[in-house]
């Protein structure tokens, strides 16, 4: 099973961007997902993340445009195991990428964002994901 299907609601985008697929169990620590409030209800928005520093989250900007004026309601969990996260933040604020949306790639470029989380993970037990050398 890749990594893209091991984090319910999404992971695809991750495994593009860092070019990296293989088992659950070999998941970085750096991939997550978002959802919102406290308890996961059936069929709620859930996507992925990825840490890019100990206190910062790269996602796509349609999972967390809604939540922007409300970030403390976005929840980050990192570390996945199994079925359970190792650890878990909340959101601090949104930073949304720029651009009006568009349709076909102009519009999927533009859909990024990046979450400001309320504290860093630590980056030993949770090594952020580089997008650049």
């Amino acid at each position: 099973m890749s990594w893209a299907h091991a984090i319910k609601g999404g992971g695809v985008a991750l495994a593009l961007v860092t070019g990296q697929t293989g088992r659950a169990e070999d998941i970085p620590a750096a991939v997550g997902r978002i959802s919102y409030g406290d308890t996961l209800l059936p069929e709620a928005a859930i996507c992925s993340g990825l840490l890019v520093a100990p206190d910062l989250v790269l996602t796509a900007a349609h999972c967390v445009r809604s939540a922007a004026e409300t970030p403390e309601t976005i929840r980050f969990e990192a570390g996945w195991s199994g079925t359970h996260p190792a650890a878990s933040r909340r959101g601090a604020s949104v930073i949304l990428g720029g651009g009006a949306e568009a349709p076909g790639l102009p519009g999927l470029l533009s859909d990024v964002a990046l979450v400001v989380l309320d504290a860093p993970f630590p980056p030993d037990a949770f090594p952020p994901m580089p997008l650049a050398a």
